[in-house]
């Protein structure tokens, strides 16, 4: 996500599914960071597989 002049827009990231299981251990930590940077600047964070999870 990227916040400039008072509007946030963001970067979505695919993964092949949810499961932490079946994740990459370096990817699961990259995609806590990126919770903890949504929390920071106070935006929404949603796991999907498909732009319709999304939209």
């Amino acid at each position: 996500m990227i916040a400039k002049d008072n509007k946030v827009y963001f970067v979505v990231e695919t993964k092949g599914n949810l499961s932490e299981l079946n994740r990459i251990k370096n990817k699961n930590h990259k995609i806590e960071c990126d919770k903890k940077h949504c929390k920071l600047f106070n935006v929404a964070y949603k796991e999907a597989t498909n732009i319709n999870n999304i939209l």
